[in-house]
């Protein structure tokens, strides 16, 4: 199960990320740090180096958009181009929604910080769609970081595992939140989300996404059998709420 979140050690975070995919989608993951070359075009179409946050997001993207069985670790369309400056260069996007109304990106002046904060940008509508490329026109920033780059790429990647496991809930949290926190004995802080977990049982409260929408939910998913037998109850209690 989960490790404790490392508290400076950004690679370590993202090989956590990465050990959380390859269980919960049973598809092998490569190690952090790979992926040297497709890095090294963003940085030299860019014109800078990156940080450590978003070499790894670069990495872990590819990583998992490259592995047959996973539709959901990455919902949203990504290359080596999602990567670009941005709001007249004045943040650098990590990926757009598959919706294009939505990315997220780091500010430009905190690309010198080894894990440095994401802002969701939405597409401003009285502005008119994009014409120029992908984010170069129509977006603003919207309200305070969703977190550091690594809190944003594992909330990210948490927040879409309904596309794997079996998903039970994604509402709202006062009903479930003590039983969850009181049946999964790993809990692990990560920025403002909490990561709950049991065997063959996790659970979010206060994902990316819910900070990216301004929403406190609880998701809980399952794969497999779950052996504790009070968790499991707790599970089929959710089945046929």
């Amino acid at each position: 199960m989960l490790a404790p979140w490392p508290t400076a050690d950004v690679r370590g975070r993202f090989r956590l990320l990465r050990e959380l995919v390859e269980r919960w989608y049973c598809e092998p993951m490569p190690d952090a740090g790979g992926r040297a070359d497709e890095v090294a075009a963003v940085e030299a179409r860019l014109g800078r180096a990156l940080p450590t946050g978003i070499r790894e997001w670069v990495a872990f993207a590819l990583d998992a958009k490259a592995r047959p069985g996973f539709p959901g670790v990455i919902r949203d369309p990504f290359t080596p181009d999602s990567v670009e400056c941005h709001a007249r260069g004045t943040a650098v996007a990590l990926i757009m929604q598959a919706e294009r109304d939505m990315i997220w990106a780091v500010p430009a002046d905190r690309l010198g910080e080894p894990d440095p904060p994401v802002n969701v940008h939405f597409l401003d509508y009285s502005r008119g769609p994009a014409e120029t490329g992908p984010y170069r026109a129509g977006f603003e920033p919207h309200g305070d970081p969703v977190g550091t780059t690594t809190e944003f790429a594992f909330g990210y990647g948490v927040a879409y595992l309904g596309h794997g496991p079996t998903h039970l809930i994604d509402g709202g949290a006062e009903g479930h939140l003590p039983d969850a926190r009181s049946r999964c004995p790993v809990q692990l802080r990560v920025g403002p989300s909490e990561v709950l977990e049991a065997d063959g049982v996790l659970a979010t409260h206060g994902s990316m996404w819910d900070q990216t929408m301004g929403e406190r939910c609880l998701s809980v998913w399952t794969r497999g059998p779950v052996p504790d037998p009070a968790v499991a109850r707790w599970v089929e209690e959710l089945r046929g709420r």
